[in-house]
C-alpha cells in the first residue's frame, strides 16, 4: 500500500519543514521498487549527477537504487545499471548516490524517451518505508532540496496531467453526422503530448430542451506547446448535424 503521510508541524529530522513525506507498506516478501520516469533520456547521458533523499524503514534494510536509460518508442535496447547501495536505518537519514548515465552515442532515440530512476529497490519482508525530499541534480555534490513554489510547480504538473472538472462550465461545439460533436478545450499549460483521456462519467450537451449522455471522449487534433485541443464527444443519437451544442462534464471530471 501507498500514501501519502504528513509530517508533524515542528519536526526537526528531516530539515527546512518539508510538509509531506511518502509511505510504502508490504506485507509478505516481495521485490519492492519506487521508480520516477524523468523526459528525455540525453539531458542526462554522460554527465555526473547525484540522486538524494530522506529514507526510514520501521526495520533496517538495504536499499540499491537503480537507473534505466530508455530509448522510446522504435528506439535502442534500454540501458540498465546499479547504483551504490545504502544501509537504511530506523530514523530519517539523508542518503546520495553520485553516477553517469552512459553516453547516447550510437543510439537510436525514439519518442516517449526517458531516464528512470528506481528510488527505492529492495527485497523486504513486512516493512513500512518512508521517504521525503527525493532529488536528482547534476553533478557529483547533494544540495538542499529544491523548494519550488506551489505555482511553478503545477504548471509543471500540467504539462502531463490536467483535467476539466465537474460544474466548471460548458464547452460550445458543434455536431459531426448524428453521433459526434466537436468542441475545444483551452489549456492554461500545453501539454507534453497527445493524451490519452478518460472522462470517467458523461458529457452531457443540450440543444434546445434535447439532453444526451455519454462517456466517450477522444482527441481530435493535438499541437504540441499549443494552448488549446479538440476534443470529440462521440456515442450520442439523434444529433443535427452541423449543429450548435453546449458540452460539459457532467457526473465526473474529464481528465486529460
Amino acid at each position: 500500500t501507498q500514501s501519502r503521510q504528513t509530517f508533524t508541524v515542528g519536526q526537526t529530522d528531516v530539515p527546512h519543514n518539508p510538509t509531506y513525506y511518502y509511505r510504502q507498506v508490504t506485507g509478505s516478501t516481495e521485490w519492492f521498487e519506487t521508480r520516477q520516469k524523468i523526459e528525455n533520456v540525453g539531458i542526462t547521458a554522460g554527465r555526473a549527477v547525484t540522486l538524494s533523499y530522506w529514507m526510514k524503514g520501521s526495520s533496517a534494510f538495504t536499499n540499491a537504487p537503480y537507473q534505466v536509460q530508455n530509448f522510446g518508442t522504435s528506439g535502442s535496447s534500454e540501458v540498465s545499471a546499479a547504483l551504490s547501495t545504502a544501509s537504511i536505518t530506523t530514523s530519517w537519514a539523508k542518503y546520495t548516490h553520485t553516477f553517469t548515465p552512459a553516453s547516447v552515442s550510437g543510439k537510436t532515440i525514439g519518442a516517449n524517451n526517458y531516464l528512470q530512476i528506481h528510488v527505492l529497490r529492495a527485497n523486504i519482508n513486512n516493512l513500512t518505508v518512508e521517504i521525503a525530499n527525493a532529488q536528482l541534480e547534476f553533478g557529483s555534490v547533494a544540495t538542499d532540496f529544491e523548494q519550488r513554489s506551489y505555482g511553478e510547480e503545477l504548471a509543471l504538473c500540467k504539462r502531463y496531467y490536467t483535467e476539466i472538472k465537474v460544474s466548471s462550465g460548458t464547452f460550445a461545439g458543434i455536431s459531426v453526422g448524428a453521433n459526434n460533436i466537436r468542441f475545444g478545450v483551452t489549456l492554461s499549460t500545453p501539454l507534453r503530448a497527445s493524451p490519452s483521456i478518460a472522462s470517467n462519467g458523461h458529457i452531457t450537451h443540450r440543444s434546445g430542451n434535447v439532453n444526451s449522455s455519454t462517456n466517450a471522449v477522444t482527441v481530435s487534433d493535438f499541437f504540441a506547446d499549443s494552448a488549446r485541443m479538440k476534443l470529440t464527444a462521440g456515442g450520442h443519437t439523434n444529433l443535427s448535424d452541423e449543429n450548435i451544442y453546449s458540452v460539459e462534464a457532467n457526473t465526473q471530471p474529464i481528465l486529460l
